[in-house]
């Protein structure tokens, strides 16, 4: 089949569709000139590239040949990569669901010359089945209508257009009380699943910056039972199917309530959320287990997620392989056997539960014990001789499995999802205290900052094999600025501080609203879409405005920066009608409002000598709403930030602790176990 104009792009999703029939254009002028010359309606389809049921569609409708006959006659036809473009996405699914049409990926949507949907789906099958109206048969009918009733449908897109312009997630009003905290955890709890642990039944979404805001909740309310419904919920998906047991990582959900059977595409904003969402366990809980599971995601970034040569990180790793969803994770035992000895394979197949019947067609979805003192017990065998064989077991089942085919790998370079990797990379250095992972995070710095930031300090949205492309959108600059701060708390190094706030002074100038307060998520010049959206709830991963909301706050805190304080409120008091209406899909603004009543505190370590046994307590201690430098004696005095001035005024001949707290300031202390004690106290 030739080539079609998909070819010369560089998304991986869009090349995906190179050699379909459907005479397919990437979104831009081109396309809606020709639909407006031939006086043709336009078929768009989001997707991405380790998307299950947009290879399905792609099979059966897009590499169909009379499918893509009516396509090419009738249409002019587009394909997005959502991850190259979350503005068109955000704008055309909130259309989506509008028009009744449901909201998911693949997202087809109908639209005139103008860019204005009129009509709109997911999936469609090719032909009428599962209870839907063929693909063909939709394609025939909307051809008919624009040619027999074309008013119709465009009264139709004038009111979407006007609905759209509508819609917002903005709602004026007073900044909330703590109160609004108690309303989302309540919202929560009343979802919660007290058997399988998590919220909701299924499919049940791992919701990692949910988690971690249930946390930071539970801190601002003394609410311990808050803590207890997320430790729950991180011990039962390390120990599911959704949770790659061999190889780590966590695949995008579960299709049941039990963490069983997962979707199995991986997602690198899944495993970076994640990641930060253990470590606030391992912080609040001291169970190792969770710091070794992100030691495991994080030794399955290196391997599978990380670009070697820039240290960037790729976006995706497919659910398929070999034409099957799952293939290349699920066991029978008889390969179990064929890779151990009887003994092991035994053990084996005991422990992750595989078993002849299976649980996923045939084959096994590899889960491991609850509690791994009892089935020690049951076993006759002391813990650690078990860890010790499971560590052998995997692996061996992991050098094995790496002679299967590999799911397809979106090698995408998306800044806003690295961003969110690289906070989850810094705070695991911090937290763990391990300088690896601190030069992983360095290097993806580097690198984003040098190919995807211009000389103008905007950002591209992505880049491929070293060359950026597109233009970033909110979440690109919040994600990033979070984590150069995140990366600054790692490693007091001032760069990182000032990179980010460069950035969110750019930030800032593209997309802030002064009039209503909140960040857009496009800039003013970004014309090609029908509308500027302001979005403060979470999708998937949380929404710019929150991450946004959390720069401003921890900035205002360090540099005592009284602008990003009333920005902050202003931002609050955009959303504040959305949040009292319903709190949690604002998860994310509330991460940042929870630090903005605190109680906030600084920590700063000054001098030499001892200095790591008075760091050591700061990186186990749950301490979200504190901001922490480390002042060595190369530090520079002109790079010392507003909230560490004292310490760097006073002299000290050994390490000093520094503690203050809402503007009132502990002794210095140079004695690890009185400074244990202050950090206990907060």
């Amino acid at each position: 089949m030739p080539e079609n104009r998909l070819a010369r792009q560089p998304s991986p999703y869009l090349k995906q569709h190179a050699h379909n029939p459907v005479d397919w254009y990437p979104w831009g002028d081109e396309a809606f000139e020709k639909a407006r010359t031939e006086n043709k309606p336009v078929f768009l389809s989001i997707g991405y590239s380790t998307c299950h049921w947009c290879h399905v569609m792609a099979h059966e409708s897009f590499e169909n040949d009379t499918i893509a006959s009516i396509l090419n006659s009738q249409y002019v036809s587009i394909k997005v990569d959502r991850e190259e473009r979350p503005d068109i996405d955000s704008t055309y699914m909130t259309a989506a669901q509008l028009l009744g049409g449901g909201g998911g990926w693949p997202l087809s949507v109908f639209l005139t010359p103008d860019r204005i949907p009129f009509f709109s789906g997911t999936y469609f099958p090719p032909d009428d089945r599962y209870g839907r109206k063929g693909f063909g048969r939709i394609l025939g009918e909307i051809a008919e209508l624009w040619k027999t009733q074309r008013d119709k449908i465009i009264s139709t897109a004038s009111q979407v257009k006007r609905h759209l312009g509508q819609v917002s997630d903005v709602s004026v009003g007073a900044v909330p009380g703590r109160d609004i905290l108690r309303q989302a955890v309540d919202e929560f709890a009343a979802r919660y699943d007290s058997r399988f642990g998590g919220f909701d039944s299924s499919p049940k979404f791992p919701m990692g910056y949910s988690l971690s805001f249930l946390f930071r909740a539970g801190k601002v309310l003394s609410d311990d039972e808050i803590s207890g419904m997320v430790l729950r919920a991180l011990d039962a998906m390390a120990s599911g199917g959704i949770y790659d047991q061999i190889g780590g990582g966590f695949h995008r959900y579960s299709t049941d309530a039990q963490w069983l059977i997962p979707h199995f595409e991986k997602m690198l904003y899944d495993q970076a959320l994640l990641i930060e969402a253990y470590l606030d366990g391992f912080q609040i809980d001291g169970n190792q287990r969770y710091a070794d599971t992100v030691g495991e995601v994080l030794t399955y970034i290196n391997t599978r997620l990380t670009d070697p040569d820039s240290g960037a990180f790729y976006s995706a790793e497919d659910a398929d392989s070999e034409g099957r969803e799952g293939t290349f994770y699920v066991w029978t035992p008889e390969q179990i056997q064929a890779v151990l000895g009887p003994d092991d394979a035994r053990l084996a197949c005991e422990y992750f539960e595989i078993t002849d019947d299976g649980n996923f067609e045939g084959s096994s979805v590899l889960t491991r014990p609850d509690n791994i003192e009892t089935f020690a017990d049951e076993h006759s065998i002391e813990v650690p001789v078990l860890m010790r064989r499971i560590t052998a077991i995997r692996n061996q089942l992991l050098t094995a499995r790496e002679a299967r085919a590999h799911p397809f790998r979106d090698e995408k370079v998306l800044t806003d999802w690295n961003g969110l990797m690289l906070s989850a990379l810094a705070r695991a250095a911090f937290v763990l205290d391990n300088s690896s992972y601190a030069d992983s995070a360095r290097r993806a710095a580097q690198y984003l900052l040098s190919v995807h930031e211009n000389p103008d300090g905007t950002l591209a949205k992505h880049s491929y094999a070293g060359t950026p492309h597109g233009r970033g959108t909110l979440e690109d600059y919040a994600f990033l600025s979070r984590g150069l701060l995140d990366l600054y708390t790692a490693t007091s190094e001032p760069v990182w501080l000032d990179s980010a706030r460069e950035l969110c002074q750019k930030m800032s100038e593209l997309f802030w609203d002064d009039r209503e307060g909140g960040f857009f998520m496009t800039g003013e010049h970004d014309q090609d879409i029908p509308i500027r959206q302001k979005v403060g709830f979470d999708s998937a991963i949380p929404s710019g405005n929150a991450i946004a909301g959390i720069v401003l706050m921890r900035l205002a805190h360090i540099d005592n920066d009284q602008t990003s304080w009333a920005m902050f409120e202003k931002l609050l008091r955009a959303f504040s009608g959305s949040l009292t209406r319903a709190a949690s899909p604002y998860a994310g603004l509330l991460t940042a409002f929870a630090y903005y009543i605190g109680p906030r505190s600084e920590i700063v370590v000054a001098g030499d000598g001892n200095r790591e046994e008075l760091i050591s307590p700061v990186r186990t201690h749950f301490l979200p709403f504190s901001v922490f430098s480390t002042l060595g004696p190369s530090f520079p005095k002109d790079k010392v930030p507003a909230c560490a001035l004292a310490a760097a005024e006073h002299p000290q001949e050994k390490a000093t602790l520094f503690l203050c707290r809402e503007y009132t300031c502990s002794l210095p202390t140079s004695d690890p176990d009185e400074a244990r004690a202050k950090l206990n106290s907060i």
